[in-house]
């Protein structure tokens, strides 16, 4: 909401979290992903106990939000290449403890 009006429609903003459809959950991506992602309106869902999502760049970047806790978080990186799963694991585990700490 933006002074009192709603920008996206609520059931885009449902579908993003993708906890209650379960070929969005969580691990439910098979050979197409990491299995510590679900996918869902251009969003990745990182958390299976918590609405949490975040947006991927290239290099490790990116846009962390958890609502629950009322954080989002951006980070820069410079990776040495575009994707690296075991740094990808780190990060993910990383922003959710942080946001899960502040929330």
């Amino acid at each position: 909401m933006i002074a009192g009006r709603r920008v996206v429609p609520s059931g885009w903003s449902r579908r993003t979290w993708g906890r209650r459809l379960p070929h969005l959950a969580v691990g439910a991506l098979g050979e197409s992903g990491y299995d510590h992602y679900g996918y869902s309106t251009l969003w990745w869902t990182v958390a299976a106990h918590r609405p949490a999502v975040t947006g991927l760049g290239v290099h490790g970047q990116y846009l962390f939000v958890d609502p629950v806790a009322d954080v989002v978080i951006v980070k820069c990186s410079a990776w040495p290449a575009l994707d690296d799963e075991r740094r990808d694991r780190e990060t993910v585990t990383a922003l959710r403890r942080v946001a899960e700490d502040l929330g």
